[in-house]
């Protein structure tokens, strides 16, 4: 495969090249390709993600169960880390 860059843009690259300690342009390009490919994936991933949570929506009452929930486990494991440095948790009023 043969690229044509613009002046600037060919300047800039080798630039990039040098600057982060790739071999060669060519390496440097890969590096960009294989960067851009994963963020395609990601984003892929992230609509498919965000159509299941479309799909499971929560209402007020699982939300509220699911919150509390959370903040019982996250205190459990608090008191846990607390008492592995011989420290104390201790619950806050709301």
């Amino acid at each position: 495969m043969h690229i044509s860059l613009p002046r600037p843009l060919k300047n800039w690259s080798k630039r990039q090249v040098s600057s982060k300690g790739y071999s060669t342009t060519s390496e440097y390009l890969r590096y960009v390709l294989r960067r851009e490919q994963e963020q395609e994936a990601r984003t892929a991933m992230d609509a498919l993600l965000n159509r299941r949570f479309e799909q499971c929506r929560l209402d007020a009452d699982d939300a509220r169960r699911l919150g509390w929930t959370i903040r019982r486990e996250g205190l459990k494991r608090a008191r846990k880390a607390a008492k592995a440095m011989s420290l104390r948790v201790i619950r806050t009023a709301r």
